[in-house]
Order: C-alpha cells, then sequence, then structure tokens
C-alpha cells in the first residue's frame, strides 16, 4: 500500500511540475504541442485545441513538448516563428524552465500550510504506569488516553498539557 501512495504523490508532483511549464509558456503565448505524462510508448493520447495530451506506459516523469524548442525544422512541419520557445525572448525562456520548478514549491508551501492548519492532534497517552500507584489504583494502564481530568468536583474539559498535568503527578 506504502509503495501506491509512494507512486501517487510523485506522480501529482510531476504533473504539478510539468503543469508550471506548461502554463508559463500558454502565458507569453509559446504554442505548447504535447503534454505528457510519463514517457512513450503513447497509452492514449486527446488532442484539445492545439495541444495533445498524452498518457504514456513509462511512468517516470512527464513532458511538456514546446513548439519551436529545439530551434530546428523537421520535415513537413513550419515553426510559427511568433510562438516559437527558441524565439523569445530570454526572460521568457528562462521563465518558463523556471515555472516547473516554482510550481514544485508551491506545492510543497501548500501541503506544509495544509498541514500546519489541520494539526496534530492532541492529548495525553499513559506510557506506562508504576505497580502499587495511585495510578494503577485508579485503573489506568499503558496506552490508555486522558481526555479529563476531575478534581475538586471540577471538570477540566478544555484542553490540557501535559505540563499543566505534572503538578498532579508525584
Amino acid at each position: 500500500m506504502i509503495i501506491l501512495i509512494i507512486i501517487i504523490s510523485l506522480s501529482l508532483l510531476i504533473i504539478a511540475h510539468e503543469l508550471g511549464h506548461f502554463f508559463a509558456a500558454k502565458l507569453f503565448g509559446v504554442k505548447v504541442e504535447e503534454f505528457g505524462f510519463g514517457f512513450p510508448p503513447r497509452l492514449a493520447v486527446k488532442k484539445h485545441g492545439e495541444t495533445e495530451y498524452s498518457i504514456n506506459a513509462l511512468p517516470f516523469g512527464g513532458f511538456v513538448r514546446l513548439h519551436g524548442e529545439d530551434g530546428t525544422e523537421t520535415e513537413g512541419e513550419h515553426i510559427d516563428v511568433k510562438r516559437s520557445f527558441a524565439n523569445q525572448p530570454a526572460w521568457q525562456r528562462a521563465s518558463i524552465i523556471l515555472a516547473g520548478v516554482v510550481a514544485n514549491v508551491l506545492v510543497g508551501w501548500l501541503l506544509i500550510s495544509a498541514i500546519f492548519m489541520v494539526g496534530a492532534p492532541q492529548h495525553l497517552g499513559i506510557a506506562s504506569v508504576v505497580e502499587s500507584s495511585p495510578a494503577a489504583e485508579a485503573g489506568l494502564r499503558p496506552g490508555d488516553i486522558v481526555t479529563k481530568v476531575v478534581y475538586e468536583d471540577a471538570i477540566l474539559s478544555d484542553p490540557i498539557t501535559a505540563d499543566a498535568l505534572i503538578g498532579f503527578v508525584q
């Protein structure tokens, strides 16, 4: 199961990375010929607008094929100079290249932010109980979780930390 989670997580990171390149290229008017997940041979391809979206057999990466990215014409293909990657200003080419890394940084930032917003469960667990101690006499066992403390007829149901309880432990 953990292997499947790792594969899915890495696949999502790859897609986010490639989407960074994709959106930056679109922003600067560079024609995106293909957005591919995995490496060929192709398993499925769908053309939407001017871009082919492909799912390939080897799921160890991804790619965005930009129009004229190698700067040469192939037989039967004419390079549209205005929409060619190679003919964009250097700062735009650099932005398109760096956009993948920026996308990964943003995904990391969003995940860390979500983790900090959700937080970790706060509870006080009993790790061990000394024989003949007040805790043992009260019926506490290792693995128990303290959810509330009753002291002098008052129920403390607000979250309480271990530091606050340390005065009651001898």
